[in-house]
């Protein structure tokens, strides 16, 4: 290297030394500079994610995460209800600990609720009608979800819901009130499933019997007698005004479910009628045996009422033994022969009218009331029919004079047999769902020389 070289040098490094000592400068005092902002920027965000555990009255109401939750409930308390309210209300600043922290709607709500202040709930409204009121849009929810299960069905078996409709239109309305006036979800279901009690006045028509009274009101005569006490139902006159009092859900909530499990399978009674015995005596020959079957079914359910039961599959588990009676066949010596009129055959609601039904006639009426629901014959008769018909299951027909014959549907027990005589009034079976129903009830009809005629134009 020449001497030339090194001059060259020198001043570089001189230069680059004096450079140097100017960046270190710089870097420290940038140094220093960038720490303190960091460490600043650490302490508002240390401050704005810290925990806090906010008080009423020097009790807790639970924890937030960061001040603007808190600040955010003061301003919406001041807003609605002034600087005083905020006198009672405090926070603590707490290492993060493991708990739940409260959003800003539900800090609020608490504090709201110590305080005795006002708070943003929800009206319950059905089909536009206000029916209660809950604390807050969480609880609304829950409601709807379990109105549903109020309804589902209550089996031993198995049971997977379908689907779970409810065919009103229920929807929510924030309000201000206090919370005294909401109401818990368990109180507000129970209200919705009692409803609400109707009270409509009926005049009497020319032509009007009170049976067709029930049919084209849907109310039974039972209800009828209660809402008028003082009524003479056999005398009602044209212009005469008719109470009605009845029960109107709020809501109608339709259950699709299949249903798994075992049931029941009823036994058949068979009887040996003994002429040597006076009619009405019974004997048990043999003792029935109910049986067992695995049955899988579909149900169509609205509220508490199965409208439409579906078999999939049925596996008989044990067969059942038929009940074998000895009864006595020797007539009444007090039998009174059909004079004209019947009787109404059975207690129960009117549900279906002699009319047009499902695309075709509905040759009688329906009459449902509970299983075991005694059936008595209309008018005094003899029975031309007891058994199983299609259609009908276990049922009865008495032929009485003038070409008139009655049929009793869908029995559930048949307490007389081919061949007996009946006085009117006389117990003769009891109301069941067997054949093709839907439910326990008594289809009743009445025929001139075979031809189904309206069962009301003649019950007195």
């Amino acid at each position: 290297m020449q001497d030339g070289d090194k001059l060259r040098i020198s001043p570089i490094k001189a230069n680059f030394s004096e450079i140097l000592s100017k960046i270190d400068k710089f870097w420290v005092i940038g140094l220093i500079a960038g720490l303190l902002v960091a460490t600043f920027s650490i302490d508002i965000n240390i401050d704005k994610e810290s925990a806090y555990i906010v008080k009423v009255n020097g009790q807790k109401i639970g924890a937030v995460k960061g001040v603007d939750v808190y600040n955010d409930v003061l301003s919406s308390i001041e807003l609605t209800d002034g600087k005083n309210s905020l006198e009672k209300i405090s926070f603590e600043k707490i290492n993060f600990l493991k708990t739940d922290f409260l959003s800003k709607d539900e800090l609020e709500l608490s504090v709201r609720k110590e305080l005795g202040l006002k708070a943003k709930v929800v009206a319950v409204k059905i089909d536009g009608q206000e029916v209660a009121r809950v604390k807050s849009q969480k609880e609304y929810e829950k409601l709807l979800e379990d109105l549903k299960k109020y309804y589902y069905p209550k089996v031993d078996g198995e049971i997977k819901i379908i689907s779970a409709t409810i065919r009103e239109k229920i929807e929510p309305d924030f309000v201000w009130d206090y919370y005294k006036n909401t109401q818990d979800i368990d109180d507000v279901i129970q209200k919705i499933a009692d409803g609400q009690m109707l009270t409509q006045e009926y005049e009497v028509k020319k032509g009007d019997t009170i049976w067709d009274i029930s049919l084209n009101n849907d109310i039974s005569i039972e209800d009828i007698k209660l809402a008028n006490p003082d009524l003479n139902i056999d005398k009602i006159q044209i212009g005469q005004k008719i109470k009605f009092i009845r029960k109107k859900p709020y809501v109608n909530v339709e259950i699709v479910a299949q249903i798994n499990g075992k049931e029941e399978i009823p036994y058949d009674t068979k009887k040996i009628v003994d002429k040597n015995i006076k009619k009405g005596i019974e004997k048990i020959k043999e003792k029935g045996q109910t049986g067992l079957a695995y049955i899988e079914k579909k149900v169509f359910i609205v509220n508490d009422s199965v409208v439409q039961e579906d078999v999939l599959n049925t596996e008989v588990l044990k067969e059942p033994k038929d009940e074998v009676l000895i009864v006595g066949g020797k007539a009444h010596s007090g039998y009174v022969a059909f004079s004209g009129g019947f009787i109404r055959p059975s207690r129960g609601r009117l549900t279906s009218g002699f009319k047009f039904r499902w695309g075709r006639r509905h040759e009688g009426i329906d009459l449902a009331s509970p299983t075991g629901t005694p059936i008595y014959a209309a008018a005094s008769g003899k029975v031309i029919y007891a058994g199983w018909k299609s259609g009908y299951g276990k049922c009865i027909i008495i032929s009485h004079s003038n070409g008139f014959t009655t049929l009793y549907g869908h029995a559930s027990k048949l307490y007389v047999s081919i061949g007996e005589y009946v006085n009117k009034g006389e117990k003769i079976a009891a109301v069941g769902s067997t054949g093709r129903s839907t439910g326990p009830h008594l289809h009743f009809e009445v025929r001139k020389y075979g031809t189904p005629v309206d069962p009301l134009k003649y019950i007195r």
